[in-house]
């Protein structure tokens, strides 16, 4: 149960303190110092005098802030003077120190250093530019020199402490032109000469080149005309001979060929021709007339036509003649009486229609008759018959009848009552005739036409190239006479041409002026082609597209060949060596086919016969100047005069009209004008700076500047560059630094121009890595340039078996680090690695004398307690780093490595010489490792481990691969234990009294000395045992046993702990503690509670996350849970003031019984 009604003034202090960490836990990460490299200070650090005094810090201060000095502080004749300090108290007048000008800066009142600007046109006119350097001579101090820097329109200069100062400006006055041409001409200012010495002037020979070319697309016979300027023979000569393909059109028209004919095609180039095709044209077509006749019956085909043709034009159908179809009956009908009939049959099978029919009749009566035909019981007519006539004849065709296969004739009498009989025996009594064709038309098949020819005449008939057959139908039976005519058109059939082993063809007609095109195969050359055809002749025309390659190209010039036998396919080359030389000359082409010919040398010409004049005074070398030769020319200081003064450079003997490369020389030119230059240099422990101001006053081409490091700078950290003092720095590109030694060069052209301009201030600034020695010396005989992986070549002058390098402070001194190509045996060779990041490079059987290369690992190796140290063996591969691991001064510390070379992402693993897993991790996480005693490590990508996978470094269970487990159990047991006992003190005692008999029973067994030992050890373990559940009783220090111990055991390595499970238990074991002691005190509350842990909480999440895990969780929804319950602590802390400053909280307390907070009553009442 809570008790809120007690609140004393520690509670309140300890809120306060509690407030007060977790504001500094919030702001700390604010204003802890930044990791990173500090900036170096150009005004600040060390400086080099010329007159070789020791080094000097001076701080000067930034150049800001100057304040104009009043007008009454200067003299007439004196500059107007800026100054940081004291331009109210400053004075400043103009003198002579040696006979050059100078200015006297007194200050009586203010003696503090302060930087000084005076106007560049001063300078100007009192030196003829601006000084290098200042010089200043102090009446206590004794002499310095400081470097002039230019700011806009001034030039200042820091002066170090006051009362009188006499200040001199100085320098030299250099121009270089590297290099100059045939009358190049130098200008400069100079007010006085009194100050000018050493006047030397060197020239150096420059061996211009220049690349030059001829080329032309030329045939067999043409030259190429090459003209080689300089002043000495060419260097390079060479001839390319290039392929060429040219192209041309071709075309053969052979005309119209019959079927066998021959002819030849002549192909022009030198390659097979491309898109060679024929094209066949059909024939004019000719008529060839056909006929046809015969006798045909209706429906019957009169005339057939051939397939084949290509057309049928012109038919004519002509009917000349038409027959019927007769049936006789033989013998008589018998006799037909009046009123009476006879019939018989007659086979009428080929007959559709009767159309008439012709009978005899017998009369012997003189009865006049009528006699009717029937035919199939259809009337025929009637005929009648005169009185005793006798025999007559009749015909019957009042029409036509159709009849079938068989057909009856009936025979009636519609006379009187005689008797007819008809001739006995006549054999043509009965007659039966049909129709005569008629209705004819004639008829023409494939989509020809018809013509109707009634029963006779003749007629047109429209037929085309299908028709294959003329028909002829009629009405009626028997037979047609007729004949058919028609044209029959022939025209070009199949018709093909073979040619160079090939045929192409076309099947059927090509009617006249169709066209079919086909591709062939044609060859350089004579073509054969050969026609066919079926009918008719075919128009044959080829085309092709000629191709001509270079084939068997040479090149003759000054008794060289340059040649290729065979083709020389478009766009390959021949390149060979010749002999040119200076003047024209002409090369001599053959080639089959055209040749793209090239000829490329190198001009060269030389320093000859050099001249410079300096105001009127001409100074020369006679002769050629080779390339780098130099040569001083004497001059005199006395043709430097005031004013301006005229440099003039003439190279070449005057005839150069041109033609090759110009005649050039490097100029030199100097002169002191009083102090050399000096720089700005800084040297700290492990890094050189230099920064070098140059303000360029005439135009320079090719300006370099070289900065010589110590011999122990080892590496290039920073080169970076300004411009005219403004702007942020940059830097120097890789191509335009050249570290020789520890020797850096900067082409100064490469960031400031080329040639920099005059009135151009340039600012370099570089620091480079030195290495620490320890009990030895070295020397740096390659160093690092900047950007690249550190690989520094070394020498150690001095060397023993204990000296060492400190690396840790180095471009790479996160890396770890390791030799190569050691002149020494090497497998002693150690680094050793500290947990502060320090790193030591150990090589113990190294002598003095010795070399090695230093380089780094792919890998981050760090221990987390102590020391620990890594060798790398031979080969190593930056893809899978290989190095051994061995224990420092403590063995079993856990350590982790990172792999920079690695893949973000990817998962990487620390396996031993086994192959078993020590530890793992996502890049770019590091992997741990738990102990430094596994020697051979190679890490290697690998798949990310299974849940609940153990690995060596797996954290607290790391003990059951460590063997650490039995020591944890005695210790953390013996706690449990003592806490066990503390909970029963009775019940443990009478264990420990019993335990103590029992030993002391067994000792007391042995003879003579056992009963006083028994009784001596049966005491000592009460005694002890006792102690030690008084102990147990105590839960305070109980407690404060079990954390010595946890802590003991952490820092012997006996287990590992990580930042996030370390982080859980401190903040748990905070929220356990803290209820316990405020319990204990009777102080507890929930807000005070509540508050200790958010603040451990805060504090935990702060120190592990460095400020981002407290950001996230801010940002998070879990913040307004965590705002709740403060404002629930806050509540309480309130209702806890008011409750506290009530005044009923001074009512006396009555205590019946036991002690405050007691859970018994065995101390009666007080």
């Amino acid at each position: 149960m809570t008790d809120d009604s007690a609140l004393e003034d520690l509670p309140v202090g300890t809120l306060v303190v509690v407030g007060a960490l977790l504001l500094a836990a919030l702001t700390l990460p604010t204003f802890a110092p930044g990791t990173g490299p500090e900036e170096p200070d150009a005004n600040n650090g060390t400086i080099v005098t010329p007159d070789g005094t020791e080094l000097e810090e001076v701080n000067r201060g930034p150049i800001d802030g100057l304040n104009v000095l009043p007008g009454s502080h200067l003299m007439d004749d004196s500059p107007t003077v800026h100054a940081s300090t004291g331009a109210q108290t400053m004075r400043v007048e103009t003198t002579t120190v040696d006979g050059e000008p100078a200015l006297n800066l007194s200050d009586d009142r203010t003696h503090d250093g302060r930087w000084v600007a005076v106007p560049t046109e001063w300078f100007k006119g009192a030196y003829g530019e601006i000084p290098s350097v200042a010089r200043i001579a102090h009446e206590e101090s004794g002499t310095y020199t400081e470097p002039l820097q230019v700011r806009g329109d001034s030039a200042a200069f820091y002066v170090r402490g006051f009362s009188t100062n006499t200040v001199t400006f100085g320098g030299e006055l250099v121009i270089q032109d590297r290099p100059a041409t045939d009358g190049t001409r130098h200008t400069y200012q100079l007010d006085s000469r009194e100050s000018v010495d050493n006047v030397s002037i060197n020239l150096t020979g420059v061996e211009n080149t220049a690349t030059d070319s001829a080329s032309r697309t030329a045939s067999a016979g043409d030259t190429l005309e090459i003209d080689v300027g300089g002043t000495t023979a060419p260097r390079d000569e060479t001839v390319t001979l290039t392929g060429v393909e040219t192209t041309a059109p071709g075309s053969a028209s052979l005309g119209t060929l019959s079927n066998g004919d021959t002819l030849g095609i002549d192909v022009g180039g030198n390659q097979n021709p491309e898109n060679a095709q024929v094209t066949l044209t059909g024939d004019s077509t000719t008529s060839n007339p056909r006929s046809g006749s015969g006798t045909i019956s209706p429906g019957e085909t009169l005339a057939t036509l051939d397939s084949s043709a290509f057309d049928n034009r012109n038919a004519e159908v002509s009917i000349t003649g038409t027959s019927n179809v007769e049936r006789t009956k033989s013998g008589s009908a018998g006799w037909v009486t009046g009123g009476s009939s006879n019939s018989f049959t007659i086979d009428t099978s080929d007959i559709d229609q009767i159309g008439s029919i012709t009978a005899t009749i017998d009369q012997p009566n003189s009865y006049n008759t009528n006699t009717e035909v029937l035919i199939d019981g259809t009337s025929f007519g009637t005929r009648g018959t005169s009185s005793g006539t006798g025999t007559e004849t009749h015909t019957w065709d009042e029409g036509s009848v159709s009849v079938d296969d068989t057909t009856t004739i009936t025979f009636s009498d519609t006379g009187g009552s005689a008797n007819y009989q008809a001739p006995d025996g006549d054999s043509t009594g009965l007659t039966i005739a049909s129709d005569a064709p008629h209705n004819i038309v004639a008829t023409a098949n494939g989509g020809g036409g018809s013509v109707s020819l009634g029963s006779g005449g003749s007629g047109s008939l429209s037929i085309t190239s299908d028709t294959t057959a003329i028909t002829l139908t009629a009405d009626g039976d028997g037979t047609i006479e007729a004949s058919a005519s028609w044209d029959e058109i022939i025209a070009t059939e199949d018709p093909s041409v073979s040619i160079g082993g090939s045929t192409v063809s076309h099947s059927g007609y090509l009617a006249p002026g169709e066209t079919v095109t086909k591709p062939i195969t044609l060859s350089p050359g004579s073509n054969s082609l050969t026609a066919s055809t079926n009918a008719r002749g075919v128009g044959v025309d080829v085309s092709w597209t000629e191709i001509t390659a270079t084939e068997d190209p040479s090149v003759s010039i000054g008794g060289s060949t340059v040649s290729h036998s065979g083709v020389l396919a478009p766009g390959e080359t021949v390149t060979e060596s010749v002999s040119l030389t200076t003047g024209s000359q002409s090369a001599d082409i053959s080639t089959d086919g055209e040749v793209d010919v090239s000829a490329e040398w190198m001009e060269v010409t030389q320093t000859r016969d050099p001249v410079v004049e300096l105001n009127g005074n001409t100074v020369s070398h006679s002769g050629t100047l080779n390339d780098g030769e130099t040569v001083s020319l004497d001059a005199n200081a006395s043709w430097v005069q005031e004013g301006t003064n005229n440099i003039t450079v003439s190279v070449g003997d005057g005839s150069y009209s041109g033609a090759g490369p110009e005649p050039k020389v490097e100029l030199e030119y100097r002169h002191d004008l009083e102090s050399p230059r000096t720089v700005l240099y800084e040297s700290e422990a492990l890094t050189e700076r230099y920064n070098v101001t140059k303000t360029y006053t005439n135009q320079i081409a090719d300006a370099t500047l070289r900065i010589p490091h110590a011999r122990d700078v080892f590496s290039m950290r920073s080169v970076e560059y300004r411009l005219n003092e403004s702007g942020s720095w940059s830097s120097v590109p890789q191509y335009a630094t050249n570290l020789s030694g520890t020797t850096l060069s900067v082409d100064v052209s490469e960031v400031a121009g080329n040639p920099v301009p005059a009135g151009t201030t340039v600012e370099i600034r570089s620091a480079g890595s030195r290495v620490d020695v320890r009990d030895g010396e070295i020397s740096v005989q390659r160093a690092t340039p900047v950007g690249f992986d550190l690989n520094s070549r070394i020498q150690l002058d001095s060397w023993s078996s204990g000296s060492y390098l400190e690396v840790g402070e180095t471009a790479q001194g996160e890396l770890t680090h390791y030799a190569t190509n050691e002149s020494y045996p090497t497998e002693s060779d150690y680094v050793e690695l500290y947990s502060d990041g320090e790193q030591r490079f150990y090589a113990p059987n190294a002598t003095s004398g010795s070399t090695l290369t230093l380089q780094t690992l792919s890998a981050r190796v760090s221990p987390d307690h102590n020391s620990m140290r890594v060798r790398v063996p031979d080969g190593v591969n930056a893809t899978r780093p290989r190095f051994v691991v061995e224990p420092a001064s403590v063995v079993g510390d856990s350590w982790s490595v990172e792999y920079v070379a690695g893949t973000d992402g990817e998962y990487y693993a620390a396996v031993d010489k086994n192959g078993d897993r020590l530890g793992g991790a996502e890049k770019p996480s590091a992997i741990e490792v738990s102990r430094d005693d596994v020697g051979l490590v190679e890490i290697v990508a690998a798949e990310p481990p299974t849940p609940g996978t153990d690995t060596v470094g797996g954290g607290v269970f790391a003990t059951l691969t460590t063997g650490n487990l039995p020591s944890l159990t005695v210790l953390f047991g013996g706690v449990a234990m003592l806490f066990v006992a503390g909970t029963r003190p009775a019940a443990s005692r009478d264990a420990i009294d019993g335990l103590g008999a029992s030993l002391g029973g067994v000792v007391g067994q042995v003879p003579r000395v056992g009963p006083a030992l028994g009784s001596a050890l049966e005491s000592a373990v009460s005694s002890v045992g006792s102690a030690l559940v008084s102990v147990g009783e105590n839960r305070l220090l109980s407690g404060a046993i079990a954390a010595a111990v946890a802590v003991a055991a952490g820092q012997a390595g006996l287990y590992q702990v990580g930042s996030e499970a370390g982080a859980i238990l401190a903040v748990g074991g905070i929220a356990v503690g803290s209820l316990y002691v405020l319990r204990e005190a009777g102080e507890f509350t929930t807000a005070r509670w509540i508050a200790i842990v958010a603040v451990a909480g805060v504090v935990a999440i702060q120190g592990l996350g460095e400020g981002d895990l407290l950001a996230q969780f801010v940002n998070s929804d879990a913040f307004l849970i965590a705002v709740l319950i403060a404002g629930y602590a806050a509540i309480q802390l309130v209702r806890e003031y008011r409750q506290n400053n009530d005044p009923n909280d001074d009512r006396p307390q009555i205590v019946i019984g036991g002690r405050f907070n007691s859970g018994d009553d065995q101390e009666g009442s007080d």
